[in-house]
């Protein structure tokens, strides 16, 4: 990799530093990225994270079954994850419908 030194105002230098900041990338990736675009290379292609995924309880291992407990949540709990229905039940029971 061959590296050089530009010459660039100090208001661009700045504004460039925070939108990488920003965006979570190094500045020198961020402006590698805009001169590979300007002159039409291809980027090399960076390694995407995999998203979590949630896994069943039927899925864990037993280690992990076995730390969760007894108190495994049943079906109509999984379905309601944040617990609307469970807080519309609570309310309606003290104020009525």
């Amino acid at each position: 990799m061959t590296t050089g030194t530009i010459t660039i105002r100090g208001s661009v230098y700045q504004g460039a530093q925070r939108y990488a900041k920003e965006h979570n990338v190094s500045l020198d990736t961020f402006v590698e990225s805009i001169i590979v675009k300007a002159i039409g290379l291809d980027m090399p292609k960076r390694v995407k994270k995999n998203k979590f995924k949630l896994k069943s309880f039927e899925e864990l291992s037993p280690r992990v079954r076995s730390l969760i407990g007894p108190g495994n949540a049943s079906k109509e709990v999984e379905e309601d994850i944040n617990g609307r229905n469970a807080r519309m039940e609570y309310l309606e029971e003290k104020y009525g419908k």
